[in-house]
């Protein structure tokens, strides 16, 4: 059975991170989005720092490593930050303001208004 090899790159200390095996992407996604939301780890404390990649597979059967040219960046920490983490400590008036001077944000608002009244 292959398993994906991952790791994370930690931009503050320049180095990465030793690497972890799961058999799917999604599975080290939800992984490193579950950390990087959760307060009380490094991951969620200091999101902007950290990178997960995608390093290649490992065959168990036959014991074969098969590595990447280079690492695949999966994303950066606050890229995984979830809509309600990010706004959770803004004020209703601090989040209306940012929707109305982001012209995406509002555009989206506007059409998610449309559907609800249809």
């Amino acid at each position: 059975m292959r398993q994906n090899i991952f790791s994370v790159y930690d931009n503050a200390a320049e180095a990465f991170i030793n690497p972890f095996f799961l058999p799917e992407i999604a599975q080290a996604k939800r992984a490193f989005t579950d950390l990087v939301n959760d307060k009380e780890h490094l991951f969620g404390k200091h999101p902007e720092d950290y990178t997960l990649f995608h390093l290649g597979a490992f065959d168990n059967m036959n014991a074969d490593f098969i590595m990447f040219d280079s690492p695949k960046s999966l994303g950066i920490g606050i890229e995984y930050k979830t809509q309600k983490e990010m706004f959770s400590d803004l004020t209703d008036e601090q989040i209306h303001t940012l929707i109305e001077n982001d012209p995406d944000l509002k555009e989206e608002r506007s059409m998610f208004h449309k559907n609800q009244t249809s």
